[in-house]
C-alpha cells in the first residue's frame, strides 16, 4: 500500500536492545525500513502519520500514556499528582519502592 507505515517488533536475539522494533515505510516507489527503540517508533509513527501516511494492517500499536502510565504501576497515579495527600483510596507508604 502506498504512503503507508508499519512498526514490528525485531528478533531480540540477532539485534540487541534498545533497538526492538523496525520501522517500515511506503512511499509508492519503494519499501524501506529502519531499526529503531521504542521511542523511535513512536515518534516516527506520529510524523508519518502528520506527512498524511496510513499505518498498515498488522502493524504494532501503543497504548496512550496516559493508559499506559496507570497500567504501569500504582505509583503512576502519585507521579500523575492524582493521589497528592494519603487518603484510604491512596496511601503512599502501600506502594513498593523499586
Amino acid at each position: 500500500m502506498a504512503n503507508s507505515y508499519s512498526i514490528q517488533r525485531t528478533d531480540t536475539n540477532r539485534i540487541p536492545a534498545p533497538f526492538d522494533f523496525t520501522f517500515e515505510w511506503d512511499n509508492g516507489t519503494e519499501r524501506t525500513f529502519i531499526v529503531v527503540s521504542l521511542h523511535g517508533a513512536k515518534a516516527l509513527a506520529e510524523t508519518f502519520r502528520n506527512f498524511g501516511y496510513e499505518e498498515e494492517e498488522g502493524s504494532v500499536r501503543f497504548a496512550s500514556d496516559a493508559r499506559t502510565l496507570e497500567r504501569l504501576s500504582p505509583i503512576a497515579k502519585l507521579a500523575k499528582g492524582d493521589c497528592p495527600l494519603p487518603t484510604d483510596s491512596c496511601n503512599p507508604s502501600d506502594f513498593k519502592s523499586i
